[in-house]
């Protein structure tokens, strides 16, 4: 496959020659309707010089008072240009002395008309001629040799070698200046190129430079070419997004590690009590071991989910399910922990309120949705799970003391918690990132805010 700076001279090259082409066959054409329009000028001139010395005497006789002298090229020696005038349509009236004893095609226009053509002369060179009908002149004005009605033809032909040589001359040079073109093009071409790219290789040896530990690398779009300030602001923004995607990797790997580490340590210590004090063993340390596992089971879990939803393995199984059933059934489920904190959980009408949706998956989102409500809404506050008017989106809204707006773009970052000592170990900060994660993946819609100082996530299908 050829290179980009071969692909280019190629380019070039081919758009040399047919400008060259295009141009050059415009000018041909040009210059050789000018010289044709110019020599019909002269053809017209020699005619109407013989017109103006012929005369018409009584009883339709004529007078013709030029002589070859007069043109030479109409002499027997020269035998470069020939005329000849008829009357009553036939009856030869003169020749030139270079036409001899043949005639030539009689083709006529009108007086301001003549008629102009193209034809092999009696010498066998290309040649051209004028045919004009007229009437003489009456010499001296004697109105006694005047004869109404009474027309001349006469046809003027004589070659065109200067023509053909001219153009044949603009030929050569066309071409061969269109030849050196080309010739010279690749090397003017090249040159360009070279000195073109060197912004473009300078750009390259940077890019090359940079690696993991330097993503904050910004390329000054101000000291490059106009047609490379495109390039290097997208490779500025490639490098931040990269750079914000490694230190979303890095922070997500030390909250994994601080996570996971918390409940590991707090099951390692029951383990070296329990081995330690064997007599001390009790129910209530195996259960603080299971709920410990449990626990780290669900974070494992969640982590798997977000990692089948970002390499697109999820395959969804869309169907119609009742929105009411899904969401009677989940607030069932922690209605518990509700009473535990002492929350009015308020339903509202979802009568007819059917889904095209996953069904597992809506169901992972409205358990999130609910469960997050139960855990951080105000203590003896209310929850309220209703839809919208037009019943188009679900509305979870709770009581919320502590959040502010600044928080509502962190909710849905993986490990975040409003406490930043992270003391509680029933949250890890993923349930709503596999939620959104999940809504994302069906093309849902999933937003949260503030209304009147409560928290509200709103859920709202394609």
């Amino acid at each position: 496959m050829l290179s980009i700076r071969a692909r280019l001279v190629l380019l070039t090259m081919l758009s040399i020659a047919a400008i060259f082409g295009i141009s050059g066959t415009a000018i041909y054409y040009y210059e050789h309707k000018s010289a044709m329009e110019r020599f019909d000028q002269r053809l017209r001139v020699q005619a109407y010089s013989i017109m103006t010395a012929t005369y018409q005497r009584r009883e339709e006789r004529v007078e013709v008072h030029f002589t070859d002298r007069f043109l030479h090229e109409f002499n027997s020696n020269q035998k470069r240009a020939f005329y000849q005038i008829w009357k009553n349509d036939d009856e030869v009236v003169k020749r030139s002395d270079s036409l001899g004893e043949r005639d030539l095609p009689k083709r006529f226009g009108k007086e301001r008309e003549p008629r102009y053509w193209d034809m092999v002369l009696p010498n066998e060179l290309n040649g051209r001629a004028i045919g004009v009908r007229f009437e003489p002149r009456v010499r001296g004005n004697r109105e006694q040799d005047y004869n109404e009605g009474f027309r001349l033809i006469l046809v003027v032909a004589t070659d065109i070698h200067e023509i053909e040589a001219s153009m044949a001359n603009l030929r050569n040079l066309l071409l061969i200046g269109g030849i050196a073109t080309l010739a010279l093009s690749p090397l003017f071409v090249l040159f360009a190129l070279n000195r073109g790219l060197v912004p473009l290789s300078g750009l390259a040896g940077r890019m090359g430079k940079v690696d993991a530990r330097s993503l904050g690398t910004h390329f000054e779009e101000s000291r490059l070419p106009a047609e490379l300030k495109p390039i290097a602001n997208q490779l500025n923004e490639l490098f931040s997004r990269l750079n914000q995607s490694f230190e979303r990797e890095r922070q997500f790997s030390a909250d994994v590690s601080h996570e996971l580490r918390t409940p590991i340590a707090a099951m390692l210590n029951i383990a070296e009590v329990g081995m330690k004090w064997r007599e001390g063993e009790s129910k209530q340390d195996y259960e603080a071991i299971r709920n410990i596992a449990e626990e780290m089971q669900r974070t494992v879990s969640q982590l798997m989910d977000l990692s089948r939803v970002d390499s697109g393995e999820v395959e969804l199984n869309v169907e119609s399910v009742s929105l009411g059933e899904i969401v009677e059934q989940i607030c069932g489920r922690h209605q518990s922990m509700a009473t535990e904190r002492d929350l009015q959980v308020d339903l509202g009408e979802f009568d007819g309120v059917i889904w095209d949706v996953d069904r597992s998956m809506l169901e992972r989102i409205v358990d999130n949705l609910i469960e997050n409500a139960v855990f951080y809404a105000t203590e003896g506050g209310r929850i309220q799970v209703s839809v919208s008017e037009d019943q188009s989106a679900l509305i979870v809204r709770n009581n919320c003391e502590d959040l502010a707006s600044d928080d509502l773009d962190k909710l849905f970052h993986r490990f975040w918690r409003k406490d930043s000592s992270r003391s509680s170990s029933l949250h890890r900060g993923l349930g709503l990132s596999v939620a959104s994660a999940y809504a994302q993946c069906m093309g849902m819609r999933f937003e949260a805010s503030l209304v009147d100082g409560d928290f509200q996530m709103r859920l709202t299908p394609k």
